[in-house]
């Protein structure tokens, strides 16, 4: 498969996730009314049917309002992602290792990371580590 092919197949499946992420948005936002809907009509505070209640300037402002937190709390994982891979690494629980650490496991995790980028003629990148993980507590982020 050429590269071009899976350029269009990565667009395809982005549009797809939009679309699922917009649904979501729209399913939270519905939540979020029916809920506060039935609080008050249990609070016997609501004395019409749900129908009407979707006319209302309330719905409208709890609709507006959820949009916004989702919104907003988007847009602040979108500038911590768009920081690089050491945003990642240390938002995932990475700690960074010392290049110089005279641990000797650590010791070998940076001499092979170190080989692999002089083998594939890339930078060394920073390496963190997960010791939190019990699997695989490795991954690249960023360039």
């Amino acid at each position: 498969m050429s590269f071009f092919e899976n350029q269009d197949r990565a667009r395809k499946k982005t549009g797809l996730l939009v679309f699922y992420f917009c649904t979501a948005v729209l399913l939270i936002i519905a939540a979020v009314n029916i809920a506060i809907y039935f609080i008050l009509f249990l609070a016997n505070q609501q004395k019409f049917s749900f129908g009407y209640w979707l006319t209302t300037g309330t719905c409208w402002w709890i609709a507006l309002a959820t949009l916004i937190i989702i919104a907003g709390g988007s847009l602040v994982r979108m500038a911590q992602l768009g920081k690089g891979g050491v945003s990642v690494a240390l938002m995932a629980g990475g700690t960074p290792l010392n290049p110089d650490t005279s641990d000797h496991q650590e010791r070998t995790l940076i001499n092979v990371i170190e080989e692999m980028a002089i083998a594939s003629g890339s930078h060394v990148p920073r390496v963190f580590i997960m010791r939190e993980e019990e699997g695989i507590n490795a991954f690249v982020a960023g360039t």
